[in-house]
């Protein structure tokens, strides 16, 4: 809870009102995915990737510059839950769940996707599904390996194979709203995260070192 607390007093220092700004999220699925696939995209200058929380890996292994969120390693038919309570926002689930390839604009690129409106205006996305579960109404965020359900991972959309993205947008899903990966780090677009809770879990790039990795308990 204490990372919650410092998101809340950043927000208030940096002039964003905390009751606009209390939306904290959940891990969109039932478990840690490993591969882990979520990185936010930072490029360094000499072509060394730099993980959101400022650790170097080998370019290219995790992410790419201007990529706009999460990605999850999440195989095709893995379930996909809703990050926090919310109002659909809005959906697609006409591309083909499987026919996903870089450049594809189906859906925006999204494919088959669900996007949920929090409280604070956010956007959470969820997208490249092979199947979409919610089309309208509140949505709730149950903790623990289930959840509820918005969707199933898939490859659909401007997707180089089966995962999940997770992302959040101000407002809208227009180009040109602002977007932030959920991680928060000297190397993310926030010094803050957007997760409600984390886990120490293994870090699969730094053999006998840990990493935050958000849990799926849900913002009361």
């Amino acid at each position: 809870m204490l990372h919650a607390i410092c998101a809340a007093i950043l927000f208030a220092l940096i002039g964003i009102d905390t009751a606009q700004a209390a939306t904290l999220h959940r891990l969109p699925l039932a478990y840690v995915p490993y591969n882990i696939n979520a990185w936010k995209d930072a490029s360094a200058t000499t072509g060394v990737d730099v993980r959101y929380d400022n650790i170097t890996i080998p370019s290219g292994s995790f992410y790419y510059d201007g990529h706009r969120g999460t990605d999850f390693a999440a195989p095709y038919g893995t379930t996909v839950y809703a990050s926090a309570r919310g109002t659909v926002y809005s959906t697609n689930n006409v591309c083909a769940p499987n026919g996903g390839y870089l450049g594809n604009p189906c859906g925006s690129g999204f494919g088959r996707f669900v996007a949920i409106k929090h409280a604070d205006n956010m956007v959470s996305i969820y997208a490249h599904l092979s199947s979409v579960s919610v089309f309208s109404g509140s949505i709730t965020c149950i903790s623990g390996p289930g959840g509820k359900t918005v969707g199933v991972s898939g490859n659909s959309g401007s997707s180089s194979g089966a995962h999940l993205h997770f992302e959040l947008r101000i407002n809208d899903l227009s180009g040109t709203s602002m977007s932030y990966d959920p991680f928060g780090g000297t190397a993310s677009t926030q010094t803050w995260d957007y997760w409600y809770d984390w886990a120490w879990v293994s870090d699969p790039l730094r053999p006998g070192f840990n990493m935050h990795y958000p849990v799926t308990t849900c913002q009361p």
